[in-house]
């Protein structure tokens, strides 16, 4: 793990996002804008789950996934800590876009996004990546309203036709696998 710099953070960052795994922070004085994720690397769980998301992002290249820019170690006031830094997507998490009555989008405009997020699973297919977390919460909008897949933390390098195990959001996943997950916990008790 390369480190390009350490990020100044108390006057420079805006808290914009959290998640199970860490929080997203917009950093103001960045050209071109971006965010910086930061894992609680506290365990070696998650330090595994930033090395994985890292290491994914630094070799996609698509115009429908979030761009990796590199890795920056944040000084702040609970010491250091190392964060993936990543394009800035304007517009927030898709979900955001849905709920806001404010936004008002045609057919056309969801075929358009249909269309894009079929493209980037496509990509993700080709270079042996499997996302296992598509939700409107992990597709990110940018200025123009175009979607960007993000949040790789849960992804999984593909070996074979069928990954073999169950990560992901339960509303998300598809009926079989959501039986199968019931199925496989109720054994488990």
């Amino acid at each position: 793990m390369q480190v390009n710099e350490v990020v100044s953070f108390e006057e420079n960052a805006e808290s914009i996002g959290h998640g199970g795994y860490g929080r997203v922070f917009l950093l103001r004085n960045h050209t071109p804008q971006a965010v910086i994720k930061l894992i609680d690397c506290d365990e070696a769980a998650s330090a595994e789950i930033l090395r994985r998301e890292y290491e994914t992002l630094e070799k996609l290249s698509h115009p429908n996934v979030v761009s990796y820019i590199g890795l920056r170690e944040v000084q702040n006031d609970l010491g250091r800590k190392t964060g993936i830094l990543m394009e800035y997507c304007p517009r927030g998490a898709l979900r955001k876009i849905l709920l806001d009555p404010r936004y008002i989008y045609s057919m056309n405009t969801v075929f358009c996004w249909i269309e894009q997020l079929f493209d980037a699973v496509d990509y993700l297919k080709r270079n042996d990546t499997i996302h296992r977390d598509i939700k409107p919460e992990n597709i990110f909008v940018t200025e123009d309203f175009a979607l960007k897949l993000g949040d790789f933390g849960s992804n999984k390098i593909s070996e074979m036709t069928c990954a073999g195990t169950f990560v992901g959001t339960f509303r998300y996943m598809s009926p079989p696998q959501s039986e199968e997950m019931a199925r496989s916990s109720t054994m488990e008790v």
